[in-house]
Formats: C-alpha cells, sequence, structure tokens
C-alpha cells in the first residue's frame, strides 16, 4: 500500500496519468506486501516520440460534411490541407465548405511536432454535392450512475460501454435520488472531472442529470476536443438535467463540476453523435 501526507501532495490532475512516486518502506506485511510513504508524486516525462503519438491518437475528422466544421485543438499538432481544393478551405482549425455539383473529397493532414520528432495523421473527407439529402447516423450514449461505481482515489473507471477517467474527491458517496455525491458539507471538492476519448464522432449534444447541497455553489460545464463550451450552468439542489449543444466538435470530451462549498451530485450522461 501507498501512504501519503493528509495535505500537499495529491494532485487530481495527475489522475489517469503515468507517475514516478518517491517515498521510503516504513513496515512488510508478511512475504507479499510493503508499505510506503510517498514524499513526492511526480508526471513521468514522455519522449517526443510519445508525445507526437500522443497528440495524433486525440485528433479526428468527420467522413462527410456539407457545412463548415471545427476540427480538434491538441497542442503540438498543426492541421493543413493536403491539397487545395474548391470545395474547402482551413483557417486555422476552422473548414469553411463550399458544395459542389458533385461529392468532392478533401484530405485533411494533422502534423503533430515535439522537439526533433515529427509524424502526422491523415483524414479523408468527402464534402457532399448541393442537394444530397443528408440522413445522420446519430448515436446516443446514456449512463446512469450507480453506487460504488466511483472511488475517491478516482482513475480509470468504465461507464457502461465507455471507458473514463475520474479524477479524485475529498469524499465519495451515493444519494437514490441524486446519484453520485462528490465532496462533502465540511470537505468540498473543488474541481471533479469525467475525462473521455473513447466516443467516436462528431458530438452534437451532452446532457449531465447533476445538482448541489443546500446552499452550495457549483457549477458545470463541458469541453470537447480542447474546447470548452461558451455556458457555464450554475447547478440547482433538485436533480436536473444541463444540456451542452455542441458546434460539430470531436474529440476528447470532459465534464467539469466545481465549487466552492458543500457537496456536489452527478446522476446521468446522455451524449448524442454521429459516427
Amino acid at each position: 500500500s501507498i501512504s501519503f501526507p493528509l495535505t500537499g501532495l495529491v494532485d487530481s490532475n495527475l489522475n489517469g496519468k503515468k507517475v514516478v512516486v518517491t517515498g521510503y518502506v516504513f513496515s512488510v506485511s508478511g512475504t507479499n506486501y510493503i508499505n510506503i510513504m510517498a514524499l513526492s508524486v511526480a508526471e513521468v516525462e514522455l519522449t517526443d516520440a510519445e508525445k507526437v503519438a500522443e497528440a495524433l491518437a486525440k485528433v479526428s475528422a468527420p467522413a462527410t460534411a456539407t457545412e463548415d466544421f471545427t476540427l480538434v485543438e491538441v497542442g503540438g499538432v498543426v492541421w493543413s490541407l493536403k491539397a487545395e481544393s474548391v470545395a474547402a478551405t482551413l483557417a486555422g482549425n476552422t473548414v469553411k465548405v463550399t458544395r459542389q455539383s458533385a461529392d468532392t473529397e478533401i484530405v485533411l493532414v494533422a502534423t503533430a511536432t515535439f522537439g526533433e520528432v515529427t509524424d502526422s495523421k491523415e483524414f479523408t473527407v468527402t464534402v457532399l454535392a448541393e442537394g444530397t439529402a443528408v440522413t445522420e447516423n446519430t448515436e446516443t450514449y446514456e449512463y446512469t450512475f450507480t453506487e460504488n461505481v466511483l472511488t475517491k482515489t478516482g482513475g480509470e473507471v468504465t461507464l457502461g460501454s465507455v471507458s473514463w477517467i475520474s479524477s479524485a474527491a475529498t469524499y465519495v458517496g451515493y444519494d437514490g435520488t441524486k446519484g453520485v455525491q462528490i465532496g462533502s458539507k465540511n470537505n468540498p471538492t473543488n474541481s471533479f472531472t469525467l475525462t473521455t476519448s473513447g466516443i467516436a464522432g462528431t458530438i452534437k449534444s451532452i446532457k449531465v442529470n447533476a445538482s448541489m447541497a443546500k446552499d452550495g455553489s457549483a457549477k458545470l460545464n463541458v469541453s470537447v476536443g480542447g474546447t470548452k463550451h461558451e455556458t457555464t450552468q450554475a447547478l440547482e439542489t433538485t436533480a436536473k438535467d444541463y444540456e451542452f449543444k455542441i458546434n460539430n466538435l470531436s474529440g476528447e470530451i470532459i465534464i467539469e463540476l466545481t465549487t466552492s462549498a458543500k457537496a456536489m451530485y452527478i446522476k446521468s450522461i446522455t451524449i448524442e453523435y454521429v459516427k
């Protein structure tokens, strides 16, 4: 087991990351276990090649397009068009679409560079012809939280069909009406996040059923592909759905609950997306 001081050592931002723990053994349990007092915990520094691979794993693009769309923003990654096209132009991370009389393919290139290491990944997008009827294959991911699914220590957790990374919390409980309790009256969790890259497609909306304790001050927001939603919603004491409309973004999804006092609750997640 690993023990640590009550304050000053645990950083919830390290959840899901490789770390180096420095400390000392203070006891041995039988022949199979040692007990360690941690003095410091630091993220493992990735090599430039690992940083490039990690960055490219986070990028994506839609298979088809009929209107302008925004590409995922990832640190170290620059987007470009492989060749000029009458069907699309690229301004920063925004693709401006001009539909033609026939379907037109464009190739988007994501290039990641860290230090002396560079690699790229290509995405072929079909700009559909003018007048083409567009049928979106909208799918829905839904999950309702159950007791004991989240823990104080956080880490990887499977919620339904998708793997998420949960940040640490000062306290985790469960309420049959409001769902999982994060933090408590005397020990609030100032920031709690759930993160996933397990939903492949263009996100249309994210709906979170959440609430807070009486006299609390909790808020909720979401990010997709590195873009934070423009509206942060203040929670109420009664569990209800808070919906965030997403402008055709894809990539890593982060759901963040914040508070300066009392407990927060999360009951369910619903995400609509197009493959």
